[in-house]
């Protein structure tokens, strides 16, 4: 691969670079003097890495500046001239020596492939070590992730350069983690053929399965604080250095200040692994779809608009289109349940109470203060939905342990047998 680059050219500039007193580093130095610092240090790193860039251009490896494009799990990032002479500037900036910067570079440009990891941060929920959930997913404390450049911006939701609304979270208590292999490393970004294309939501949609499904271990409310891919070798994750953190998982934000909570690891392991394991996609799609709606309830208040997400996660599983909703959920879910005879009546009552509070929702447009509950009395409705809420989390356990939705029609009639 060394014969693709001009290394005496690169030799020369880069040692130019490395000199502190060089006028190259003395012009750059002055130009952008009225900027802040953050600002500063990024545009001055980009002018004194043009001569770099420039040398990449003139050789075989980055005809005209183009060069390849780095495959990761999701998607590609391109490791052109100017990115390449930018990660060799900060290289010699770090302390290598020109010489260590380029064999750098030829082992990056020689690599076939390469191992890495796709992370989804948490807050919310605080365990005590790794808990392996099946399918290469491992759930594990945000401290014990392999270190990052991401993984450090993440950390520090309070700093100037993130500021946003997770500054007000604090930094992440968890993760979820699989690994990925990638091959190609490197695909040529000019030779007019298709790029060969990853799975764009593999790793990522198996992490926020285990993220809704980890939602009814307690019930718990644990938060997506963003989701990135990192190589395991430090060397590939320079050449790389521009991929970045997606963090679409919920428009929903939950109350600030909220606790975290710590999850029963037996638990974890013997709820979560089974949505990841399921071959059935049609069961699949209306567990998940159940699981958005209650994890959306999870990061609500016990209000109205967690009444109205719970009732749509109990249809998603309860209902198959015949007879009166009220009726038929709130029988499906004390059967589902089973238990003794006052363990099924509170159930159904409680559903029913909550489908009542939903229906009066939808027709006042407010929450009732207080709503009747069969059996019980008119109680606080806040208090109703809060007892519903680990109902649902229940019947949706109930549904993944079983791995299936049961054939209604029949259920109602053997479900004792």
């Amino acid at each position: 691969m060394s014969k693709l680059l001009n290394v005496k050219l690169l030799q020369r500039k880069l040692e130019e670079v490395a000199n502190p007193e060089s006028q190259l580093r003395t012009d750059a130095s002055a130009k952008w003097q009225n900027r802040s610092a953050e600002v500063r240090e990024a545009l001055f790193l980009h002018e004194v890495s043009r001569p770099i860039k420039d040398a990449l251009e003139a050789s075989a490896a980055f005809p005209g500046g183009v060069g390849y494009m780095v495959q990761m799990d999701s998607g590609f990032v391109g490791f052109h001239a100017e990115q390449a002479g930018l990660a060799l500037t900060r290289q010699v900036f770090q302390g290598s020596t020109p010489s260590q910067a380029i064999a750098w570079l030829v082992r990056v440009l020689a690599t076939t492939s390469a191992e890495g990891i796709r992370v989804l941060a948490v807050r919310g929920v605080e365990l005590d070590g790794p808990l392996a959930l099946g399918h290469g997913v491992t759930l594990c404390r945000f401290s014990d992730v392999p270190k990052s450049k991401v993984k450090d911006w993440v950390a520090a939701p309070e700093s100037a350069s993130s500021l946003s609304f997770d500054a007000f979270y604090g930094p992440p208590t968890a993760a979820l983690v699989t690994p990925v292999h990638i091959e190609p490393f490197l695909q040529r970004a000019n030779d007019g053929g298709a790029l060969a294309q990853p799975d764009p939501h593999g790793p990522s949609s198996l992490l926020y399965d285990a993220l809704l499904s980890l939602t009814i271990v307690g019930p718990v409310m644990p938060i997506a604080a963003g989701s990135w891919f990192q190589f395991d070798e430090t060397e590939l994750e320079e050449a790389a250095s521009f991929s970045g953190l997606s963090r679409a998982h919920s428009d929903i934000r939950p109350p600030f200040f909220t606790e975290d909570q710590r999850v029963d690891p037996d638990e974890v392991t013997r709820i979560v692994p089974r949505l990841l394991g399921l071959a059935d996609p049609k069961l699949k799609l209306a567990i998940r779809l159940s699981l958005r709606r209650f994890h959306q309830a999870m990061m609500r208040p016990p209000y109205g608009d967690r009444a109205l997400d719970l009732a749509i996660a109990l249809e998603s599983l309860l209902v198959d289109g015949s007879g009166e909703i009220n009726y038929r959920i709130g029988l499906r879910a004390a059967l589902l349940l089973g238990g003794p005879i006052d363990k099924r009546l509170e159930t159904r009552a409680y559903v029913e109470a909550l489908y009542d509070l939903r229906s009066k929702l939808v027709h006042n447009g407010a929450l009732e203060t207080k709503i009747k509950v069969k059996g019980v009395g008119k109680i606080d409705s806040v208090a109703v939905v809060e007892k519903a809420t680990g109902l649902v989390a229940e019947v949706l356990r109930e549904v993944l342990v079983v791995g299936e939705i049961p054939d209604w029609y029949k259920f109602e009639l053997t479900a004792d047998n």
